[in-house]
C-alpha cells in the first residue's frame, strides 16, 4: 500500500490492523464487531448484516461464501458503498500484518482508493489521516457488519 513517496506510518508495528469502509476507509483493530462484506465465485458482493469481528467475519465468509470483499476498482467501490449506504463502517479483507497491507482475500494489492502519493500521519490517539480522507485505528476485536463475494 505504500506507494513512491509514502512513509510506512507502522514500519515497526506489531499491531494487526484491518480495514473498514463507510464513504472512507478506516483502519482499524479486527476485534471490533461489525458489519462485513463477503463475495460469491463472480465477485458479487453480500453485505452481512450480523457484526462480527475482523477475524470471525473472515471465518464467516469462508464458509458460507467464497471470501471477504477485496476492493480491487474503483467501480467495486463504488457497488460496496451504494450497497452500504447508511452503515458505518464495514470490514473488507484488507489487513496491516507485521509489516505489510494485505488482502487477506489473496487478490493482488493494485487499486489503492487513496492514490499512490498519500501522505498518512499517525498520532498518539491512533488515528491516520489523509489529507481529506479520515482513516482511524479500532480495536480488532470491535463487531462490525461485513461484505463477502
Amino acid at each position: 500500500i505504500h506507494g513512491t513517496g509514502q512513509r510506512n506510518f507502522m514500519k515497526n508495528s506489531t499491531i494487526q490492523e484491518c480495514v473498514s469502509i463507510d464513504s472512507t476507509l478506516y483502519f482499524e483493530n479486527c476485534s471490533i464487531a461489525r458489519f462485513f462484506y463477503c463475495y460469491e465465485n463472480v465477485r458479487e458482493f453480500i453485505m452481512v448484516s450480523e457484526k462480527k469481528t475482523w477475524d470471525d467475519a473472515l471465518d464467516y465468509c469462508r464458509v458460507n461464501y467464497t471470501d471477504m470483499a477485496s476492493v480491487l476498482s474503483e467501480k467495486e467501490l463504488s457497488v460496496i458503498l451504494m450497497k452500504s449506504a447508511g452503515e458505518d463502517n464495514i470490514w473488507i479483507s484488507l489487513r496491516f500484518v507485521y509489516r505489510y497491507w494485505l488482502w487477506l482475500s489473496g487478490d493482488a494489492l493494485e487499486y489503492q482508493v487513496w492514490g499512490t502519493d498519500a501522505e498518512f500521519q499517525y498520532n498518539h490517539q491512533e488515528s491516520l489521516r489523509h489529507e481529506n480522507t479520515p482513516i482511524n485505528t479500532v480495536d480488532i476485536q470491535f463487531r462490525m457488519p461485513l461484505i463477502m463475494f
